[in-house]
């Protein structure tokens, strides 16, 4: 028979913080650099992706009206290239999860590093490869020339 009770709940004190050994910080190590090295490999597919989706898209807005065209093709192709590899990873999130979330989280970084690393040099390279430019000298604003 159940020992009856007062209708009063007892909480047992939380158990003290638990300092992170050893064996937490060699897997966060682990988790770290599997992330990486997941993450090269995905800019590097990422790259090939967003390059010939982008490309083709250059090459007919190039071909429509210029250089105009070809930057807005290229950002069609990019847009496009883009949201190509996020259905992809989205579609097969539970598997690619189910065999490492290192992967998961690479996939996504490398594949943002990628874009954001073509839109740089496509559209603001001043940025990555600054202009000399001669004290005194008259120097154009960055785009104008």
């Amino acid at each position: 028979m159940p020992k009856p009770t007062t209708g009063h709940v007892t909480h047992s004190p939380a158990p003290p913080a638990r300092r992170p050994t050893v064996a937490d910080n060699e897997q966060l190590a682990v988790d770290t650099l599997m992330t990486s090295v997941f993450s090269g490999i995905a800019l590097i597919v990422a790259t090939v992706v967003l390059g010939m989706v982008g490309g083709s898209l250059l090459m007919a807005g190039s071909g429509i009206s210029g250089a105009t065209g070809a930057k807005v093709g290229l950002g069609i192709g990019l847009t496009l290239g883009m949201v190509l590899i996020a259905v992809v990873l989205r579609t097969f999130s539970e598997q690619i999860k189910a065999r490492s979330r290192n992967l998961y989280r690479g996939a996504w970084i490398g594949s943002i590093a990628a874009l954001v690393i073509i839109v740089i040099m496509a559209y603001f390279p001043w940025i990555a490869i600054p202009v000399y430019c001669p004290p005194g000298a008259y120097c154009p604003a960055p785009g104008q020339g």
